[in-house]
């Protein structure tokens, strides 16, 4: 499950632990806040051009996780810095864990879309590892904003791919229900992960950064 997902990611990257309310898009911050618009211009922008279901939702939590990223770069103080990584962490790892659950199932079963599955999956840990890696990394160092700058390229890259690869291949294959249900599906799970990550924090837990 999910939730179970979120627990072996939270125990592998302890600074995930601690919950802040002035990350939560629901409490405020002008960060999240401008995450969260992103991420609905997505959504509409999709539904005007038709595409709903699983890839709208893919791709407005994608636009959300990349503007946290880019606010990581652009913040001027490292304890603030740090804070966004973490929100940009937790985004990530949901929307991530999202996939796997509902949109990558769906597909390895259909035996042109395996191969090109299997790379967008090696490509999706490969980010993963390197964000969580970064969170090794003193935010107050030029060595940050460079790895920084790599990861943001790569994701940036990666979903790049989604689109006009996978996503084209995925729609000759799934109905415009599947993907509406497997869009149904994501927004659940992705809720999920957010939820794991809020229960989880909820016990004291040591974030020094680095």
């Amino acid at each position: 499950t999910c939730g179970a997902d979120v627990a072996r990611s939270m125990q592998n990257n302890p600074a995930m632990n601690t919950y802040d309310d002035r990350l939560d898009p629901l409490s405020g911050g002008w960060s999240a806040l401008r995450a969260s618009a992103s991420a609905i211009y997505h959504r509409v922008e999709a539904a005007i051009d038709g595409d709903r279901g699983i890839y709208a939702e893919v791709r407005a939590e994608s636009a959300r996780t990349a503007s946290l990223l880019r606010d990581v770069r652009s913040a001027d103080e490292p304890e603030r810095r740090w804070e966004l990584l973490q929100q940009a962490r937790r985004a990530m790892t949901a929307t991530h864990l999202a996939i796997e659950q509902e949109l990558f199932p769906l597909l390895s079963g259909i035996g042109a879309l395996t191969t090109h599955v299997e790379c967008h999956a090696q490509s999706q840990a490969g980010i993963d590892r390197q964000l969580a890696a970064l969170a090794n990394v003193d935010p107050a160092s030029a060595s940050f904003a460079d790895t920084l700058d790599l990861v943001i390229a790569r994701f940036t890259d990666h979903v790049d791919r989604l689109e006009s690869e996978l996503f084209p291949r995925a729609k000759r294959h799934l109905s415009g229900e599947a993907a509406q249900l497997a869009g149904e599906r994501f927004v659940a799970a992705h809720r999920g992960c957010l939820n794991a990550f809020e229960q989880a924090s909820a016990a004291p837990e040591d974030d020094e950064r680095p």
